[in-house]
């Protein structure tokens, strides 16, 4: 009770200190001599609650009693309340600064100094437990279904979160079944990433849309080691032999550094059964390099006629087997056949196709104009290419030519026409001739302009009308109009 009621004089000192009183409360004691001293005016007898109502403005705690005083302060605080302050809404979790004893008690600033520890301490509990629930919900990873679903719209999706090999093999085989090459690759980067090369190889090889879109991406890129690497890891060995091969020809122009890659290819990758048609391919390849810088050697003046009257214009290095033999064709045709340029030594070492071959070695022998050369590799050498041809009719193929080799009167025409800007008449009117289709031998005919066969053909097949209307479009005056008039005018001609 006693420290109650001391409580109680220290908040009412305090109020009294807030309204311009003494700093320490002064107890009420009645005047001990009622008699007025000679001189002074006595003071006048003053009625408390009648001044407080009459003027509350000028109103001294220290000349009241303390329950006069208490009830004063308790009126002047209701009604300062009442009328100037509008009452703030209770904060329920805030602790109480005025504590119940009095109005006006303050805390000391150790108390201050603790409420304020606790309530950080709670703000920063909850702002934890906030922290805590966004994080989980910020790292938590999505399903895969709704990752797939959110790269195909576009978005970005942390795939980091998906840490285990079942999360990532699922990951692949959803890619997979959307067919999005975009989705596919995106996922398979990650595989690559995060995942060691021999698991990564293992869960690649069952998914072949996935290969096929990771060997596009080093496609393209020119990464052409690691996609040997990565075939091989998958099990496409052919694959990867064929793609060891393209590495090598950023080497094409320098057979001294694709030569020896090629050899080992050859002894290597290109070793099994299954690539042993693209072997002999490697191995020509490497015999072409061979005649080519030896071509390149002897011709390395360029002081022959054949190089005055048709001048090299490119190295022959790095060019095609073909344009190997259209050179030896060109510049060593009448060289003899111990020489490694000649053309029989370089269709030794190569092996060519003999069509292909027949109409290179024409298309040189054109430019140069050499006609008899060519009817004398037209004509069969020898007993065994005319089986070879009469072998072909047996066979079902069509053959309506006489040359010894299989090649079409059309084609050969061609050749010769781009070979040269002018050719004879009379080698295309042989060439005609040796057609065995009448029908076929007017078309080629009419198509290479040869007027003289046209006329022929015409003539066997007895239709006056075409001839006529042929011999209209034929210059005035010239032999083939001649001709076709004569052939017009015959009476010993059977027209239909």
């Amino acid at each position: 009770m006693c420290l109650s009621r001391k409580l109680k004089l220290q908040a009412r000192a305090a109020v009294d200190n807030l309204f311009g009183g003494d700093e320490t409360p002064k107890p009420y004691v009645p005047s001990q001599n009622p008699t007025p001293v000679p001189g002074s005016v006595a003071p006048p007898q003053i009625d408390v609650r009648a001044a407080a109502a009459s003027d509350k403005t000028n109103i001294r705690l220290t000349d009241t009693s303390p329950k006069a005083s208490g009830k004063i302060v308790d009126d002047f605080l209701n009604m300062k309340f009442a009328d100037n302050v509008k009452h703030a809404p209770i904060l329920q979790s805030a602790p109480s600064v005025v504590s119940e004893a009095s109005a006006s008690s303050l805390p000391s600033e150790a108390q201050r100094l603790d409420l304020d520890y606790n309530r950080l301490r709670q703000e920063h509990r909850k702002l934890k437990d906030q922290h805590e629930v966004l994080r989980h919900e910020r790292f938590q990873p999505l399903t895969i279904d709704s990752s797939i679903k959110r790269m195909l719209q576009g978005h970005i999706v942390p795939l980091d979160c998906y840490r285990s090999l079942r999360d990532k093999t699922l990951l692949l085989k959803q890619a997979v079944s959307t067919f999005d090459s975009n989705t596919i690759f995106k996922i398979v980067i990650f595989l690559e990433r995060t995942l060691k090369e021999n698991i990564f190889f293992k869960i690649m090889d069952v998914q072949k849309s996935a290969c096929r879109v990771y060997t596009r991406h080093l496609q393209i890129t020119g990464n052409w080691e690691k996609m040997n690497k990565f075939l091989r890891g998958v099990g496409q060995y052919q694959h990867a032999s064929v793609i060891e091969f393209e590495s090598t020809r950023k080497y094409k122009k320098n057979p001294d550094k694709r030569v020896p890659l090629l050899r080992t290819m050859l002894h290597g990758s290109f070793s099994i059964p299954e690539m042993k048609f693209e072997a002999r391919q490697v191995e020509t390849l490497m015999r072409n390099y061979e005649i080519q810088l030896q071509m390149e050697k002897m011709d390395a003046g360029g002081k022959g006629e054949h190089f005055r009257k048709f001048p090299k214009t490119t190295s022959l290095i790095g060019l095609p087997a073909l344009s190997t033999l259209y050179y030896s064709a060109m510049y060593h045709f009448d060289d003899s056949s111990t020489s490694s340029a000649s053309l029989p030594s370089v269709q030794t070492l190569i092996r060519f196709n003999d069509r292909l071959a027949l109409q290179t070695i024409v298309s040189a022998l054109t430019r140069q104009s050499r006609w008899p050369d060519i009817d004398k590799l037209l004509q069969p050498k020898t007993i065994t290419m005319t089986f070879s041809a009469a072998k072909s009719v047996f066979k079902g193929k069509k053959s309506t030519s006489k040359w010894g080799v299989s090649i079409n009167n059309h084609n050969l025409l061609t050749i010769i026409r781009r070979s040269h800007p002018c050719p004879p008449t009379d080698f295309i009117y042989r060439i005609l001739k040796g057609e065995n289709d009448a029908q076929e031998r007017l078309r080629l005919a009419l198509l290479f302009d040869a007027p003289e066969m046209v006329i022929e053909c015409m003539t066997q097949k007895g239709d006056r009308i075409s001839l006529a209307s042929y011999a209209k479009s034929l210059k005035p005056n010239s032999v083939e109009s001649f001709k076709a008039v004569a052939a017009l005018n015959n009476p010993s001609i059977k027209w239909k």
